[in-house]
This record gives C-alpha cells, sequence and structure tokens, in this order.
C-alpha cells in the first residue's frame, strides 16, 4: 500500500507541477501576446514618425523657398526703389531745365511801360 501511496503521492505532484507549467506557459503566452501587439504599435509608431520627419523635410524645403522669394523680391524692391530714385532725380533736373527754359524765352519779351507795342523806333 505504500506503493500505492507513493504513486498517488507522485501523480498528485505531477499533477500540480503539470498545472503550474500549464499556468506558466499562460502566463508566457499571454506576455508573448502582449509583446506582439506592443511590436505592432511600436511599427506603427515608427511609421507616423517617419511620415512626420517626411513632413518636417518638405516644410523645412517651402521655408527655404519662402525665404528665397522673399529675399528676391526684396532685391527687387530695392531695385525699383533706386529706379524711382533717378527717374525723380531726372524728372526734377528736367522741370528745372524746363523752367529755366521757360525763364529764358520770356526774357525775350520785355514789355517796357510807356511805349507802344507795334511802334518801331526810328
Amino acid at each position: 500500500m505504500t506503493l500505492l501511496k507513493k504513486h498517488s503521492e507522485f501523480q498528485n505532484e505531477s499533477y500540480q507541477r503539470f498545472q503550474e507549467l500549464k499556468k506558466q506557459l499562460d502566463e508566457q503566452s499571454k506576455k508573448i501576446e502582449t509583446l506582439k501587439k506592443n511590436q505592432i504599435e511600436l511599427l506603427g509608431i515608427k511609421n507616423t514618425l517617419q511620415g512626420l520627419k517626411n513632413e518636417i523635410a518638405s516644410l523645412g524645403n517651402r521655408v527655404d523657398q519662402m525665404e528665397k522669394m522673399i529675399s528676391d523680391i526684396k532685391d527687387r524692391n530695392l531695385e525699383i526703389s533706386q529706379k524711382e530714385e533717378e527717374r525723380n532725380q531726372r524728372m526734377k533736373k528736367s522741370e528745372s531745365e524746363i523752367q529755366e527754359l521757360a525763364n529764358t524765352i520770356r526774357r525775350g519779351n520785355i514789355r517796357i511801360i510807356g511805349i507802344i507795342e507795334g511802334e518801331k523806333k526810328e
């Protein structure tokens, strides 16, 4: 009977160990599933991050283009301002020359009060 009792105890111990191992295996399986889900989430995050990096690079390129456009516009504005200043100076010079010509033309038409126009001096 002791042999039967030992055999029964051995079966109980074996069953308990089997149950413990089964429980540990289930826990490990759950951990593996959790790790797989986390891995999938990480891949999704990685893809999203790569997309954001690409978008940032694209925005950086657009900013560079805008800065160049602004620089070109400033250069054109400066050029236009200089041309306008030159034109204003030429216009003032032309006005001065016109005024001088007008004054020169008027000098030839001096009127002397008391002498009737059309009389000739002999």
